[in-house]
């Protein structure tokens, strides 16, 4: 079969993607973070079930947490000016795409946020019988997970407005099997998606987008104790800043 010649115009545009992203480390050895067996045997178990024609996009809060470990690890910029003037609550908007739901904020409002993590948030309160498997403190995101003896997970992430505030979006929950309503908890409103393995929190103040899962075998009573606990750690140290 004669394969078809590529367009200027593709060329460009395949020239152009490489290059936004040659600074990305181009093999593990290049990546400064350490991870445990334990989270390496659930990796690898993730990557064989991805061979499976079945496999489309599952929810699993494994899938997740390797996800956000290796975008923390390899996102790294410069920090960025803090606006003077920032709104008191950036308006989001649930999108379900089939297969996952994205969320797409207030352009206005999001204009006025950080594009970098200059604040840390984090849970002060965490069910007993939790041990911390991996935390990432950066510029980029901030990223915690939790899990028990029962292999139970907890965790809790915090990124920053899209740099592209009126076009782009963050999410990559799983939507297939799901329900998604909003609530109202300590004054913030909260999108709870539930899907047969997790329940997911979803909420903005006037500068990051938070997102809290548990598994459902966590009772949501703790997860509301969770959700209450978050507040500023004046006390981080964030990685990337200057």
């Amino acid at each position: 079969m004669k394969s078809r010649a590529e367009t200027p115009f593709e060329r460009a545009l395949i020239d152009a993607t490489l290059e936004e992203y040659s600074d990305v480390p181009d093999c593990e050895d290049k990546i400064a973070i350490q991870l445990s067996d334990h989270f390496i045997r659930k990796t690898e178990k993730l990557n064989r079930k991805t061979v499976s024609k079945g496999w489309k996009y599952q929810n699993t809060v494994w899938k997740r947490v390797a996800l956000i470990a290796i975008l923390a690890a390899v996102l790294a910029a410069s920090a960025m000016a803090i606006p003077a003037v920032r709104e008191a609550i950036i308006k989001f908007f649930l999108h379900d795409e089939g297969t996952h739901y994205e969320v797409s904020f207030d352009p206005i409002q999001a204009a006025s946020a950080p594009d970098s993590i200059e604040t840390v948030y984090l849970p002060t309160y965490i069910p007993d019988g939790y041990q911390q498997e991996f935390k990432t403190v950066s510029i980029a995101a901030v990223s915690i997970g939790w899990h028990n003896a029962n292999n139970w997970w907890i965790c809790f992430d915090q990124v920053p407005m899209p740099e592209d505030y009126e076009n782009a979006t963050r999410g990559g929950i799983n939507s297939e099997g799901a329900t998604a309503e909003s609530t109202g908890i300590n004054g913030f409103e909260v999108i709870k998606i539930t899907d047969n393995e997790v329940i997911t929190y979803i909420w903005t103040n006037h500068e990051y987008m938070f997102t809290l899962m548990c598994e459902k075998e966590i009772p949501e009573s703790e997860m509301l104790k969770i959700f209450s606990s978050v507040q500023a750690d004046d006390h981080a140290i964030i990685d990337g800043m200057q």
